[in-house]
């Protein structure tokens, strides 16, 4: 059997009999199929492995990305291995002597998304056709619903009619590894969008159950939230370093600076290990230039 017939029955083994998401299965997919292009002559050996990290670290991809991609290949060689194709799973034994490295979540300064939803408000209020109306509503509800809940953007992407709860102004969110938890809409103001949103989708004769939709009448997928997401930040002259996932991270943050306690913002968040979460005390330069500033007992020597 060749490679690539291997990887097309790996991803369905992943889609049958794990808990993974579409998201990590795809990426997975993308991680070995990069691998399985780069072998020359087709062969699952050592050496071939050993010249595919060589070149991603001479590539100068990042400690985070090869690190991901070994932990790709390993569980497909794993699989491999169990179908008895190759003796052994080499990733295993090779050492790549990765440098350590520590990236801080990207945020969006407040008046950035102060600005980006004026912006969604403009265009709601100054739509043209029915599709123009439907367009604007949902894209407002949509980054409101981003930046009020800090929910990842597979996660708005997979919300049902089903999941919103009016009555507790609750969205039960489908997270990753199939975990649940519910969210809670603080806001008037998002709570209103996504309910004007949802009677203009009521209006659309629709067979599926997925909140937010595309211009086909299918579930609105990553891909397209982060394409809008783009649109958005090149119509307000914004930088491109952002990504929608600054969002969940800007929302992290400020809670933690605003006083929220570390176990509720690991359950908000829906992170599996505090430890994720943690990350983002080391963000808030300006809590602890503040206490510095004016507890440090330096100050009064």
């Amino acid at each position: 059997m060749k490679v690539k017939e291997l990887l097309e029955n790996y991803i369905c083994y992943l889609g049958s009999s794990s808990n993974k998401s579409k998201e990590t299965i795809s990426a997975y997919k993308y991680d070995v199929l990069a691998f399985i292009t780069f072998l020359k002559d087709g062969q699952l050996c050592k050496k071939s492995i050993v010249y595919y990290f060589q070149s991603l670290i001479k590539k100068g991809y990042a400690t985070s990305s090869i690190k991901r991609k070994r932990i790709s290949v390993s569980l497909f060689l794993d699989y491999v291995k169990q179908k008895k194709k190759i003796r052994a799973n080499f990733v295993k034994d090779i050492c790549l002597n990765l440098k350590d490295e520590k990236r801080m979540p990207r945020t969006m300064p407040v008046p950035i998304i102060k600005k980006m939803l004026n912006y969604l408000y403009d265009e709601r209020n100054n739509w043209g056709s029915e599709y123009d109306c439907f367009k604007t509503n949902r894209d407002l509800a949509l980054f409101d619903l981003l930046i009020t809940t800090g929910i990842r953007i597979g996660e708005a992407s997979a919300i049902k009619i089903s999941d919103i709860d009016s009555i507790n102004r609750t969205i039960l969110i489908h997270g990753k590894g199939k975990k649940e938890r519910i969210v809670y809409i603080p806001n008037n103001g998002c709570w209103a969008n996504i309910q004007n949103y949802q009677k203009i989708r009521g209006q659309i004769a629709c067979s599926n159950d997925y909140l937010f939709l595309n211009k086909y009448k299918k579930g609105l997928g990553t891909h397209s939230i982060d394409l809008i997401f783009k649109k958005i930040m090149k119509e307000l002259h914004i930088s491109s370093i952002f990504t929608p996932h600054c969002l969940r991270h800007t929302f992290a943050t400020n809670l933690l600076s605003n006083g929220g306690d570390l176990r509720t913002v690991q359950e908000l968040m829906g992170h599996s290990s505090i430890s994720t979460t943690e990350i983002y005390t080391h963000v808030d330069f300006k809590r602890k230039k503040f206490v510095l500033d004016n507890f440090n007992y330096r100050n009064k020597i």
